[in-house]
């Protein structure tokens, strides 16, 4: 088993416990850990306080090994479902339960904090840890993004495994750089990525589930005449629902703060943690099952509604409105005259690996449009170069998109650092004049193509425009030279 991995916290070794990172396995033990208090929380009966205690010390070995890994995956947020697990546990099983087991917990809660101090851990969770932690920073600017995202798509979502992508394009601050494949919280995750429906029936099923495990441990009361097999299980029943009932809420509280739900072999504990919620329900034969479904749809139309609104109160604060529609984003500044559309084509070789950051900085200059479509770069060829009035960008390899007959519209057409091959030489030196084409050229030409692009752009009548002392990525000149060529063409 693979304990230590690479990752560092002060200097020290975050363990990952064999899996991919320290949240995982955070996330992993505070599921885990409630099944351990079931087994030192069996009932005292006559006759059986020996097995009873033995049970309890058994319980607590395990609990002790479980909590110093728990402290050495430095996962706060782990450490905050557990602690909210065990909240509860107690809760569920009731103040007479709790106080018959007062010592129990004590010695638990003093395992913890041994654990916490002498690994390290509670240092990283002083408050002045926290707010200098850039994993904590970033997290909060991340969700903010996020509630953006939810906003300007909350029926259908932004796409499956777009959250990451479509957030550093669209809502990350430009002058950030940080990567992200998903939103680290599931629920933005799941919102993001497949709309506020999906995210609703989420928060619906998870609190159904949690009411059915606490009614379970609430109202359980076996026979104590019946010696059968189902009493005896039914005896313990309070134990085992509570058990759940904590794994299925640590399991919740843990994915507020990391993307978990898309790693599989996460779900065993918590699978297992439903079998037995649904099993005990029906078991107990609980004519009121039907109000935790109630209260379920209740919770996540409201969950999902919140989310909504924030998102809708952060995006009115944007200087662009920002719009999905399928493998499109369409950005509008309100604050312009939207008079005409303009319809771009970006290429990552020449505007960097998030060029939907690099058309927001562009966008934020004077005199640029008020409403732009982005295309999707592995979008079909479309007609509209050839017969299109309003502007068009293409960028590095999507020239291929003049097609072979190099028949372009009316439209301002402006060609951004080509990557491809020009029109058939053919057609070239018989091809109409284009005064409305303009081609922006690297000074340092990386692909061999300057010329070829030069002589065609020469026969078109295209203006041509140099972007000083740039290869292929025109990040370093963007976007004033697109703003050079777009005065110099309207005032041609």
């Amino acid at each position: 088993m693979i304990l230590e991995g690479d990752f560092i916290y002060n200097g020290m070794q975050r363990w990952n416990i064999g899996w991919a990172t320290p949240n995982y396995a955070g996330a992993f033990l505070a599921t885990l850990l409630p099944w351990c208090w079931m087994i030192g929380g069996r009932r005292r009966k006559r006759g059986s306080g020996r097995d009873a205690t033995v049970a309890m010390g058994v319980g607590l070995g395990i609990e002790t090994v479980g909590y110093f890994l728990l402290t050495k995956t430095y996962s706060r947020g782990a450490l905050v479902a557990f602690a909210t697990g065990a909240a509860f546990y107690a809760a569920a099983l009731g103040w007479r339960q709790m106080v018959a087991s007062w010592r129990a917990w004590t010695l638990r809660l003093l395992l913890v904090t041994a654990c916490a101090a002498g690994t390290g851990f509670a240092n990283r969770l002083q408050p002045s840890a926290i707010a200098e932690d850039g994993a904590v920073n970033n997290r909060l600017e991340l969700w903010h993004g996020g509630l953006q995202m939810v906003a300007a798509s909350p029926w259908r979502g932004w796409g499956a495994g777009e959250s990451g992508r479509a957030y550093m394009n669209w809502f990350q601050d430009m002058n950030r750089t940080e990567g992200y494949a998903t939103m680290v919280n599931s629920y933005l995750h799941v919102g993001v990525e497949y709309g506020l429906p999906v995210l609703g029936a989420v928060i619906a099923i998870l609190t159904a589930l949690l009411i059915w495990a606490w009614r379970t441990a609430r109202g359980t009361k076996p026979d104590a005449k019946d010696r059968s097999l189902a009493s005896r299980l039914l005896h313990e029943g309070d134990v085992i629902a509570a058990a759940a009932g904590a794994s299925l809420i640590a399991w919740a509280v843990a994915n507020v703060f990391s993307t978990l739900w898309i790693e599989p072999k996460l779900w065993i504990v918590p699978v297992a943690s439903v079998l037995v919620v649904v099993t005990a329900t029906v078991w107990r034969r609980d004519r009121r099952w039907w109000l935790a479904l109630i209260s379920g749809v209740v919770a996540g139309t409201a969950g999902a509604s919140l989310l909504w609104l924030a998102g809708i109160h952060w995006n009115k604060q944007c200087a662009l409105r920002i719009e999905p529609q399928g493998d499109e984003v369409v950005l509008v500044s309100p604050k312009r005259p939207a008079t005409e559309t303009w319809h771009v084509w970006p290429d990552t070789d020449v505007l960097g690996r998030t060029p939907g950051k690099e058309i927001r900085r562009w966008l934020g200059m004077p005199g640029t449009p008020g409403r732009v479509v982005v295309h999707s770069p592995f979008e079909a060829s479309p007609a509209i170069l050839s017969t299109s009035t309003t502007p068009v960008i293409l960028f590095g390899r999507q020239m291929e998109r003049l097609g072979r007959d190099g028949v372009l519209g009316t439209g301002q057409i402006f060609l951004v650092h080509p990557m491809g091959r020009t029109p058939d030489a053919a057609v070239t030196t018989s091809c109409n004049v284009y005064p409305n084409l303009a081609v922006i050229l690297p000074e340092i030409d990386e692909v061999g193509l300057n010329a070829a692009w030069r002589l065609w752009a020469q026969g078109c009548g295209a203006r041509i425009v140099v972007s000083p002392g740039m290869g292929t990525d025109i990040r370093a000149a963007w976007p004033a030279v697109m703003h050079e060529a777009s005065e110099r063409q309207a005032s041609r």
